[in-house]
C-alpha cells in the first residue's frame, strides 16, 4: 500500500479484511488511526508507525491474526486503546525505535527498546488477572452472606 506523505487521518474501516496487505510503512505525517481501519488484515504481519502517530483507536488491527512486529518511531508512544490490538495472538515483539542525535559525533543514532503492548503480549496475564478477580468478588460476597447469616442466629437467638 502506498500512502501519501500528506495523509493524517485512516479513516473508520478503510482496509477493513483486506487480506493482501502484509507489511504498513504508515506516512510521517499520519496522526490518527480510526476504528477497525485494518480489522481482518489477516495476511498484515509487520507494521512500523511514524514518529507523529498520537493515537490508535478502537480494534484499529481487531483480528489481525498473522500480525508479529510492530516498531514505533519517535520519543513519544501513541495513546493505544485498550482493544486496538484485540485478538492479535501472534504479536512477538513491539519495539519503539527512538531516534537521536550524539552528543559526541553529532550524527543520528538509533535506540530500540522493547516494550508491552495491552491486550496483546500481556493478554494471557491480563485473563488470569480478570479470573481472580472475579475469583475474589465471590469469595467476598459469601463472606459477606456468612456474615448476614451469622448476624441473622444471634439476633433471633438474643429475642
Amino acid at each position: 500500500v502506498n500512502f501519501s506523505i500528506y495523509l493524517k487521518i485512516i479513516e473508520i474501516d478503510s482496509f477493513f479484511g483486506c487480506h493482501s496487505i502484509s507489511t504498513l510503512q504508515l506516512p510521517p505525517n499520519l496522526k490518527t488511526i480510526e476504528e477497525r481501519a485494518f480489522g481482518f488484515c489477516t495476511k498484515l504481519e509487520t507494521i512500523t508507525f511514524p514518529e507523529c502517530l498520537t493515537l490508535i483507536k478502537d480494534e484499529a488491527f481487531i483480528s489481525c491474526i498473522k500480525l508479529k512486529h510492530i516498531y514505533i518511531c519517535g520519543y513519544t508512544n501513541p495513546d493505544i486503546s485498550d482493544t486496538a490490538f484485540k485478538d492479535c495472538y501472534s504479536i512477538k515483539q513491539a519495539i519503539s525505535i527512538k531516534a537521536y542525535k550524539d552528543p559526541i559525533f553529532g550524527s543520528l543514532r538509533v535506540k530500540k527498546s522493547a516494550h508491552a503492548l495491552k491486550q496483546c503480549n500481556e493478554k494471557d496475564q491480563i485473563k488470569n488477572f480478570g479470573l481472580q478477580l472475579k475469583a475474589a468478588i465471590v469469595i467476598c460476597v459469601l463472606i459477606v452472606l456468612q456474615i448476614i447469616t451469622l448476624i441473622v442466629v444471634v439476633i433471633t437467638r438474643k429475642q
